[in-house]
């Protein structure tokens, strides 16, 4: 996939694209795409809708993945309803199902390899991650998907989860403290050597 169709910023934060719950509707848009271009996906044919880039929101991804409707009624419902795309077969939906939960999957398959060389890195037997993110909280089988992936490629660690809000501006926080006291430190030492 050409990567310009992710972001204003090609060939910089790839990993965060292929695992960030901002990214995962559009990557499985693009691929929806694509398949109907060549003829394998809606007869060929996307709404106008559908086109426009960031439209194939992540909640959508994670609602497809997780709908077990008899006729998959609720992927029907989005694709058709909510997207505009004017003609969605059960052929269809089954396939955007396969779709959704294989580029679902790979996500947490590369965040489970990052946490894994983290969790290998730090040495413990007993660890707790602190995780946070709208995938984690949003994504109905993400957070399953993760668990599963981290337990495969670290199976003598034993690794529990702790849920955050906002964990990002947390971090950023702690490490903008962090450096404004190693600063003050610094400059108190700097002090010291003056006499």
């Amino acid at each position: 996939m050409d990567e310009s169709y992710l972001s204003r910023f090609p060939r910089y934060l790839r990993y965060e694209k292929m695992i960030s719950g901002m990214y995962m509707g559009e990557i499985c848009r693009c691929a929806c795409i694509d398949f109907a271009n060549q003829g394998i996906f809606f007869n060929g044919l996307v709404g106008d809708k559908f086109k426009q880039q960031y439209v194939f929101k992540t909640e959508y991804v994670s609602a497809i993945v997780a709908d077990q409707t008899p006729n998959l009624e609720r992927i029907h419902y989005i694709l058709h309803y909510e997207l505009d795309i004017p003609t969605v077969s059960r052929q269809d939906c089954v396939a955007v199902q396969q779709l959704c939960k294989a580029v679902s999957k790979r996500a947490a398959k590369l965040a489970a390899a990052g946490l894994a060389a983290l969790i290998e890195k730090v040495g413990k037997s007993k660890i707790t991650v602190v995780v946070d993110g709208s995938l984690y909280h949003k994504h109905e089988k993400f957070r399953g998907y993760l668990h599963e992936y981290v337990c495969i490629l670290v199976p003598s660690h034993e690794v529990s989860y702790k849920t955050a809000q906002d964990a990002s501006g947390r971090g950023a926080a702690l490490v903008a403290a962090t450096s404004i006291k190693l600063k003050s430190r610094r400059d108190s030492l700097m002090d010291l050597t003056k006499f």
